[in-house]
């Protein structure tokens, strides 16, 4: 795929084709719906640059930036000179790098202050990858994460002279602009501090003593902490709180219909503690209190960020941990927030169940920021802008948009069909949280597994997603310690959020966890909240398991879904646009819960999801879904060798056609050939020299009589138009250590397997086993899989040509070699002879 500023250039790609489709429509805003790894966001950028039109593209992870943007599409764009500028966080900042150099923990820190100087006064201005935004002033693109583009919204609110506003007005300057992963925009983000428990009244306590310790040093940090100290301890907060463990408790009712979330003004916040100065202050009339302006609000965070960094250069004599640290940090923003919410949530083991009471601080002015940007930029009629997910939920995105705006759903699809190319194996059971079928206790099954896995299809080829972070820091840690070597990761993770991966095979350990009640907050009632949660799972599994497809849609991808059953994984493969879900409750306290998906409009087509009947049929299902027929032979001990004490007579040929020897003798084959009107000559004839010569030259088209005089054979011989049927059976014979030859004519495969002239009854029966073990149907129209001998006894009239079958390893015949269908043989093939007069 590339893309040249030339409109001469031919545009061969498909998805380049719709791409262009979509920057050139009518349409101002537009919500493209599209499978995972499309190559859409590749695409929309590479239109835009074919387009000359700047592009500002923006992403959750600076990961996906790197990757996709600054990789992808500076790759396959043939445009010379190509600049795309890449605004990344504070951590590439050259000055911040070297403060990190020498203390690595400030990297734990969600983000860092840039330096006071920070433009063309700074020594590192031309090389800084910080400034080169506002170093160039021409540009193809920008690339920025989400979090950053609110950072700078914010700062250029609050100081309109500043470097951000100059950012601002290049940004502004797009003429397309990309909203990837566009669900990240759905779900509110939330801090949150565990009140309860973890971060209670003695957590305060023993923290302002740590900090104590340094006298007069972090007056500000102790002061903040000492304010979190009145929100949590405040009686309205205590109440409240109160009421809702009460209400958590209540048994009488499903857990999924409670809404476990209370807001409440935060009336105890005091941000005065930042600046004793009065003049900083103004009187607001409705809280009836004296309030920092957000300019205030906003030097002040600096200045306590500034504390907590000096904090973390002397946190180890402190005995103060990072975790602490960042803990002070969510205490800052719940204090600045104007209301708060008190979220509920069990915890614990089945047998001791806690309540972990949260309060948490929506992060409203994210959001607004992102929305102010886009009501802003939409004023710009020339200006596109596209909203682009393989994820949508079910969220009215006009929201972030002025009053009355049209968002036109476009669906981009699967345009290389890379879906087909995907398998998803299920389980029979799922993993749960406690009991019999948790994570925890089924290890044992889960290391087999795994391992099974692995050895077959090769940990290098791997990928391998938890549930969270605690089963990822288990079975990374688990796996390291063997002889395999697979990719170990969970879901949400960046590695598997909208980047690319080489690996094929995809091995999931349960669903993702997301508590009962974690969207509560985030949602006005139960019913939306477990909606909203319900999206997320799916939406995190979709995503991290898409890793494993190949987005060229030419390789196989296979993921073993362990702990995931059929129902599930099928509700979420199965995206379009007006998605909605609908949960309906279990009748029956202990059973699941069942989830419904329902699409009105336009379905993108998913991958196949495959049910078997136990685990060796999903392993042996695995195997042939990778192309086995064309694979080297891989042995199973699933598969008996029930053959191996057969007597074989082993020899090796050079000539194609010497393989009909072992098929046939001149005198005692039985003949037709196609005449006019491709229809059989009247009467059978014996295979003469010349006969057989026109056949292997490819002269006349000849058909036998599969049974020899005496109704014996010296072959069994199994056909199909399946390619996968063909490896099912090779999978078998190689397993099974039993010699065979493929041969495939046009679309129509061979099995050929020679033996010593037996009577066709014993052949038959000894196929027909075959068949059986393999799972093969016997009769019936629908058999997907031909035997021959069909009959056991020669028809002596011969005047039917039912039972005539076209001649092997003729002019048009191809024989399996080394994985390739070749039509002469170019080394030596190695043959075998089977008795099974025995058998």
């Amino acid at each position: 795929m590339s893309a040249t500023n030339s409109s001469n250039d031919s545009i061969s790609d498909i998805r380049l084709q719709k791409a262009l489709d979509v920057i050139n429509s009518d349409h101002e805003v537009i919500q493209l719906h599209k499978t995972t790894r499309a190559g859409a966001t590749t695409s929309l950028c590479l239109a835009s640059i074919f387009e000359n039109k700047k592009f500002l593209i923006v992403t959750p992870t600076n990961k996906i930036i790197k990757d996709t943007i600054l990789g992808n599409v500076k790759r396959l764009s043939t445009k010379e000179n190509l600049n795309i500028i890449h605004i990344p966080n504070n951590f590439e900042c050259l000055i911040i790098k070297s403060k990190i150099e020498e203390n690595e923990d400030l990297e734990n820190l969600p983000y860092l202050p840039l330096p006071e100087i920070c433009g063309d006064d700074c020594e590192h201005f031309e090389k800084c990858p910080v400034t080169k935004i506002l170093r160039d002033d021409e540009f193809d693109g920008i690339a920025i994460t989400y979090h950053k583009l609110a950072a700078i919204m914010n700062k250029a609110s609050l100081y309109p002279k500043s470097n951000a506003s100059e950012i601002l007005g290049k940004i502004y300057s797009a003429d397309v602009v990309i909203l990837d992963e566009a669900h990240f925009l759905a779900y509110m983000l939330i801090v949150a501090l565990d009140m309860s428990n973890e971060h209670d009244f003695n957590y305060s306590q023993n923290l302002l003593r740590k900090i104590n310790k340094k006298r007069g040093e972090f007056k500000n940090l102790w002061k903040l902490i000492f304010n979190y100290i009145q929100i949590i301890k405040n009686k309205d907060v205590l109440e409240l709180e109160q009421s809702l463990n009460t209400y958590t408790n209540d048994n009488s009712y499903n857990t999924y219909s409670k809404h476990q979330a209370r807001n409440i003004s935060n009336s105890k916040k005091d941000l005065t503690f930042m600046d004793p100065r009065k003049s900083k202050f103004y009187f607001n009339y409705k809280t009836e209190k004296y309030e920092l302006s957000k300019m205030e609000v906003g030097e002040k965070s600096s200045e306590i960020l500034k504390e907590l960094i000096e904090l973390i250069e002397c946190h180890k004599d402190l005995k103060i941990t990072i975790e602490e640290i960042l803990s002070i940090i969510s205490m800052l923003n719940i204090i600045k927030a104007d209301e708060l919410t008190l979220h509920a949530q069990k915890t614990g083991n089945k047998d001791n169940r806690q309540i972990k009471t949260e309060i948490c601080a929506l992060n409203k002015e994210f959001f607004s920021a992102i929305s102010d940007f886009l009501k802003i930029k939409n004023h710009d009629k020339k200006s596109k802008i596209i909203l682009t997910s393989a994820t949508f939920p079910d969220y009215d995105y006009t929201e972030f948009f002025n009053h009355g705006t049209n968002i036109h759903k476009y669906n981009f699809g699967d345009p290389l069909n890379t879906n087909e190319k995907m398998v998803i194996f299920c389980d029979s059971k799922s993993y749960s949280a406690f009991g019999k079928n948790s994570t925890y206790n089924c290890r044992k099954e889960i290391k087999k597994r795994c391992e099974q896995i692995m050895d077959i299809h090769d940990s290098k080829n791997c990928l391998i997603i938890c549930k969270n972070k605690k089963e990822f820091n288990y079975w990374k840690d688990y796996f390291e310690k063997t002889k395999y070597n697979p990719q170990v990761t969970y879901y949400r993770a960046p590695e598997v959020m909208g980047v690319d991966s080489s690996k094929r095979v995809c091995i999931l350990i349960g669903l993702g966890h997301i508590p009962a009640h974690s969207c509560d907050p985030i949602r006005d009632s139960a019913e939306k909240a477990q909606i909203a949660r319900e999206e997320k799972m799916q939406i995190d599994v979709l995503q991290a398991l898409s890793r494993a497809k190949d987005p060229n849609g030419k390789e196989i991808s296979i993921v073993f879904a362990l702990g995931c059953v059929e129902r599930d994984i099928i509700a979420l493969v199965s995206w379009g646009i007006g998605r909605k879900i609908e949960i309906i409750d279990a009748e029956v306290r202990g059973k699941s819960k069942e989830v419904n998906v329902h699409i009105s409009g336009e379905e993108i087509p998913r991958p196949a999801v495959v049910r078997t009947k136990n685990w060796n049929e999903t392993l042996i299902k695995s195997i042939l879904s990778k192309n086995y027929l064309k694979s080297k032979p891989i042995i199973l001990p699933y598969i008996t060798h029930y053959y191996g004490s057969l007597t074989k007579n082993e020899f090796k040929i050079n000539l194609k056609c010497s393989l009909l020897d072992l098929i046939i003798n001149n005198s005692e084959v039985s003949t037709r050939t196609i005449v006019k009107h491709n229809t059989f000559s009247e009467k059978d004839m014996p295979l003469t020299d010349k006969l057989l010569s026109q056949h292997i030259n490819g002269e006349k088209n000849v058909y036998f009589r599969f049974l020899m005089p005496g109704s014996k054979v010296n072959c069994i011989m199994f056909e199909t138009n399946s390619e996968y049927d063909i490896s099912h059976l090779k999978l078998y014979f190689d397993n099974s250590k039993l010699p065979y030859v493929i041969e495939k004519i046009g679309s129509l495969y061979r099995l050929w397997m020679f033996v010593n002239g037996v009577p066709a009854k014993v052949a038959k029966s000894f196929g027909e086993t075959i068949l059986k073990d393999i799972g093969f149907k016997l009769k019936g129209e629908n058999k997907s899989v031909e035997l021959y001998p069909k009959k056991t006894t020669i028809n002596l009239h011969y005047k039917s040509s039912d039972e005539l079958l076209k001649m092997p390893f003729g002019k048009d015949s191809k024989i399996l070699v080394n994985g390739e269908f070749v039509d002469e043989l170019t080394q030596e093939l190695n043959i075998g002879i089977v008795d099974i007069t025995d058998k």
